[in-house]
């Protein structure tokens, strides 16, 4: 589209100025960056300084902007998910967060936003970060299987497992379809317990395939086996643990 016509739409200009950063014509930028009343809205215009501050090696200047793009969303879960989908992109991920925690507070938006949050705080080894969403999630879906499974999961990798986390989820599980994790999961609770044999017939009254559809369950299966001091079986499955 014609420069002046990109001008009229936010989004267009946006992501037309966003190219030409990557592509290295920062100079054709910097003036709207510079403008008093830039033609697109204020959110978008601290991304793409966010961006340009980053291409031009002043990393110490990125936090800043996101932190203003994301005090100029306000409330609104649009803008909200453009500033953390736009950190998420060019890599900034504390800001991504930072945006996306903010989405959580609009209702019908708090499962999309932790589900954003929880692998980027992963990768980040955050685990407070993890558990507060989790905690989030579940008071926000009380009923919601799913959301009960990955928290006692995460609570059985920190090992801050109770007989309550187990029992909560088993009455869970009662009401509600099997599923496909809800073995990986008790499994897991039951070797944190102690309870190493229930955990291990557990695992083997699944099929082979089940094992090997998920490289977690693999994991649990091998931490398992070391647990009833299988250990050679344990070592063979632990080699096969898909850590990538």
């Amino acid at each position: 589209l014609p420069k002046d016509k990109v001008e009229k739409h936010p989004p267009l200009l946006t992501a037309r100025l966003q190219a030409l950063i990557e592509i290295g014509h920062a100079e054709e930028v910097q003036p709207y960056l510079e403008m008093e009343q830039p033609p697109v809205e204020e959110y978008m215009m601290h991304c793409l300084q966010a961006m340009a501050a980053q291409e031009a090696g002043k990393p110490q200047l990125v936090a800043g902007h996101f932190a203003e793009a994301i005090s100029a969303c306000g409330s609104r879960p649009g803008p909200l998910r453009f500033v953390g989908g736009y950190a998420e992109r060019i890599g900034q991920a504390q800001a991504a967060i930072a945006a996306y925690r903010q989405l959580m507070a609009w209702p019908a938006a708090t499962v999309e936003a932790a589900r954003r949050i929880l692998p980027l705080a992963s990768g980040l080894n955050d685990t407070p970060l993890v558990r507060e969403t989790l905690a989030q999630l579940a008071a926000f879906m009380p009923g919601d299987v799913n959301v009960a499974l990955a928290a006692a999961y995460f609570a059985g990798v920190m090992n801050e497992v109770t007989a309550e986390t187990k029992s909560r989820l088993l009455k869970l599980l009662a009401e509600q379809p099997a599923n496909p994790d809800a073995d990986l999961v008790l499994a897991l609770l039951e070797l944190r317990l102690g309870d190493a044999g229930a955990a291990l017939t557990r695992l083997e009254a699944r099929r082979p395939e089940w094992l090997q559809a998920d490289p977690r369950r693999r994991a649990v299966y091998a931490a398992t086996l070391g647990a009833n001091q299988q250990r050679e079986a344990a070592r063979l499955n632990a080699r096969q643990v898909d850590l990538t």
